[in-house]
């Protein structure tokens, strides 16, 4: 079953670390023999180091997830890391060069008796592309472990080794394209955050108070106690766990009229910046649309001669700041004074307009570069499926 990638292209939900997209590839009409994964592969774990002992510079040390720290030994190198211990959804991926394979996750080889049938390389794209079903063979409660048997009833399809080979070129070709296509977000996210410190660079800009050229409102939570403020609400609220990585609004909550006129939230409006400055500090997000917001969450909204989208850009840099001043012990956060005393570069608004207009074509051309990516695992998933 496919997991179609227009619908991530229609939510905005990229997450650009190694394999967040994956396909999960139906079999049922295979036109080639299928095979557990037990009949052709051996499992080899890796062997367990400490930080303590073993901390070096050289190679990455990789567990079932990512990176965890660096050694100056490798015992893999160019392998499909496949978790043990502790499994995320993401429990497949393909690491690069020489690394040091820890216990808690293994890589794989080819039995002697099938080296002449089946090419390591193809089988790791269907790993790839079966994440969902290898998840599945997880057991436990808190933490889920493999459970090898499970894993190596795992059927794949055996087409002749010289349509392996036609897979794989097919794919790396696509692969290709999608990393070019991380390549070129990630560096212009990069650039984004940037937009602050550039500006200092500027010549007779002067620095202001966030308070002295917008209006900086907090919000607060209805009580789930009420069912007034909750019931066949309208409004749609807030918290932090909606403000998304990527500057933009993930979800909602709906609350009622009544629930805005009676307690602490307030209404975010359209065209605002809205920062985490509490708990989860460090995020923010552009509002598309009127939201009401919690008490986790300040809004900035912008005077007329400020462009809003200027706010959100230099937010990047702001964010930095509050979370590296952010105070509590469990709870961290910043007071409202706080953010209205932070100072930003204001040049003049025609400026302002020139600057958010190339962060706009910076902003078009990385969400063309996600839809390519989706574009390119849809017809990954395609040469799979005609297997």
């Amino acid at each position: 079953m496919y997991i179609e990638k227009i619908k991530i292209v229609e939510s905005g939900d990229y997450n650009l670390s190694g394999d967040r997209y994956r396909i999960v590839t139906d079999y049922t009409n295979a036109k080639w023999p299928l095979v557990e994964l037990g009949e052709v592969i051996d499992i080899n774990f890796g062997e367990r180091i400490t930080k303590s002992k073993n901390f070096g510079s050289k190679y990455p040390v990789y567990g079932g997830g990512g990176e965890s720290f660096r050694t100056d030994n490798f015992n893999r190198e160019d392998e499909y890391v496949i978790s043990r211990f502790a499994m995320a959804e993401n429990c497949v991926r393909f690491v690069k060069g020489q690394f040091w394979m820890m216990d808690s996750g293994g890589t794989f080889s080819i039995k002697e008796e099938c080296k002449n049938k089946l090419i390591k390389e193809f089988v790791g794209k269907i790993l790839l592309s079966k994440q969902s079903e290898i998840f599945a063979c997880a057991r436990g409660g808190a933490q889920k472990n493999i459970n090898v048997d499970h894993f190596k009833k795992i059927k794949i399809p055996l087409p002749p080794v010289e349509t392996q080979k036609e897979i794989i070129e097919q794919i790396e070709v696509k692969q290709n394209a999608i990393e070019h296509a991380k390549a070129i977000i990630e560096n212009l996210e990069r650039e984004r955050r940037y937009f602050s410190q550039s500006l200092r660079k500027l010549n007779d800009i002067p620095m202001v108070e966030l308070g002295k050229i917008s209006k900086i409102i907090g919000g607060g939570t209805p009580s789930k106690e009420n069912g007034a403020y909750w019931k066949n609400g309208t409004v749609k609220w807030l918290s932090a766990k909606y403000i998304g990585d990527d500057q933009k609004v993930k979800g909602y909550d709906l609350i009622t009229e009544e629930a805005v006129k009676d307690t602490a939230t307030k209404i975010a409006p359209k065209n605002s910046t809205i920062l985490v400055s509490r708990v989860s500090v460090g995020k923010f997000a552009f509002a598309d649309q009127d939201y009401a917001i919690n008490q986790d969450l300040t809004a900035i909204i912008p005077n007329e001669n400020v462009e809003p989208k200027y706010i959100l850009y230099a937010s990047f840099d702001l964010a930095e700041r509050i979370s590296k001043d952010a105070q509590g012990v469990g709870v961290r956060g910043v007071t409202r004074d706080y953010i209205e005393k932070l100072k930003i570069p204001l040049p003049p608004s025609e400026i302002q307009k020139q600057m958010v207009e190339e962060m706009g074509k910076e902003e078009t051309i990385i969400e063309a570069n996600k839809k390519l990516i989706g574009i390119m695992e849809q017809k990954i998933s395609d040469v799979l499926s005609e297997i």
